[in-house]
């Protein structure tokens, strides 16, 4: 039987809880976000916040006498990710969503919730807590702000193909050449009589070689040019790298530049929209191959490398060019900023702005004996990410 001196001990524990739970109703009263508490035994909802019928235009006894409620108005996307973060979470004081909401009448809200736990005195878990805001204005800018990127992006991408309209020309009638030249020889041998199976069947391979090869080059100019959506997906680097070198051969060839790669074939994957990650890499290899058509002596070489560090890929692109002023590292960055006589002065700029938006960083770096060095980081994709629908 528990002493006089015990009972009074657990009443004073029991007010003192109330009245701090009092005051949390209080501060709540007047908070623009919602604020909730919940058993942590059943999870029953103890509070909400009035702002709660403001935001999900739902009136709050609903929740009271159905706990499970709140499932039921968010998004039937996001539903199963939320049910599962929350139980699994949320008395481990790591709970954090954001998700959508859908209100009776089926406007949608974007929502930020986190919850912590409440502890009594002796260090055992009571309540749960948590404050729920309506972030739908930050979603919107960031969509806006997205879409303004993608856009610039897409300006980019028609600039800097219009810049190598010359060098694409070149590459394209190579293949176009050899397809005709072919096919000339296959049909005179078949009129002149003389055409044995093998050396025509020779003819046809190499015609339809050569046509896959002009097809690769034209598919990677519309997948560059087009206007499309960002999507992320897990990529690997090399193979981003190599469809950028398919575009800039004819320009390594023509100037003689020797093309180094240091790319570690079990590099992990990354997180990225591929095309415009290609236009990033595609930025950095012709603002190179630029650098060192300037330069009259010494070797043309360029170095493309990527290395994985601290939960990103480090991708690099070095030249033995004119090299970087010191003076000028962050003026490059900058938006109608260049240092050539041609072309908009966009991209760098647009490459950082795409970069950081992958939460990776860019920067340059002048060589310590010739040419510079860009380089980039972009986030290893995580184990079980989707890709964009």
């Amino acid at each position: 039987m528990a002493t006089a001196d015990q009972v009074n001990q657990h009443s004073r524990v029991e007010e003192e809880l109330r009245e701090s739970e009092l005051r949390f109703r209080e501060v709540a009263e007047h908070m623009r976000e919602v604020f909730w508490m919940r058993n942590a035994e059943d999870f029953s909802f103890l509070y909400l916040s009035p702002v709660f019928e403001e935001i999900w235009g739902r009136p709050r006894q609903t929740l009271y006498n159905c706990a499970d409620e709140w499932l039921d108005a968010i998004h039937p996307v996001d539903r199963q990710r939320v049910c599962h973060a929350f139980f699994e979470k949320v008395t481990e004081d790591e709970y954090l969503a954001e998700f959508r909401i859908v209100r009776p009448d089926g406007s949608i809200r974007w929502i930020s919730d986190r919850g912590f736990t409440i502890r009594s005195p002796s260090g055992e878990v009571y309540r749960v807590g948590g404050i729920a805001e309506d972030i739908s204005q930050r979603k919107s800018s960031e969509r806006q702000r997205r879409e303004l990127q993608a856009e610039l992006a897409h300006m980019g991408r028609l600039s800097t193909m219009g810049e190598m309209a010359t060098g694409l020309a070149h590459e394209l009638n190579q293949p176009l050449a050899a397809i005709s030249n072919y096919a000339a020889a296959s049909v005179n041998r078949l009129r002149k009589g003389n055409g044995s199976q093998d050396g025509l069947i020779a003819n046809l391979e190499q015609v339809s070689h050569q046509a896959l090869r002009a097809s690769h080059i034209i598919r990677q100019m519309r997948n560059l040019v087009r206007k499309t959506k960002p999507r992320h997906a897990k990529v690997l680097v090399g193979q981003l790298v190599q469809e950028v070198l398919d575009l800039v051969e004819s320009d390594l060839r023509h100037y003689q530049i020797h093309l180094r790669l240091n790319l570690d074939p079990q590099l992990p994957p990354v997180w990225t929209d591929s095309i415009q990650m290609q236009q990033v890499i595609l930025n950095l290899t012709r603002n190179s191959i630029e650098a060192m058509v300037e330069v009259v002596d010494g070797p043309h070489e360029l170095s493309i490398a990527a290395l994985p560090t601290d939960g990103h890929v480090e991708i690099s692109v070095c030249d033995t060019g004119k090299g970087l002023d010191l003076k000028m590292d962050e003026q490059l960055f900058e938006p109608f900023f260049s240092t050539k006589t041609t072309g908009l002065g966009m991209g760098l700029s647009i490459s950082r702005s795409i970069v950081e938006a992958h939460g990776g960083r860019l920067w340059g770096q002048a060589n310590s004996q010739r040419g510079a060095t860009f380089r980039f980081t972009l986030p290893i994709a995580r184990k079980g990410q989707v890709d964009d629908a």
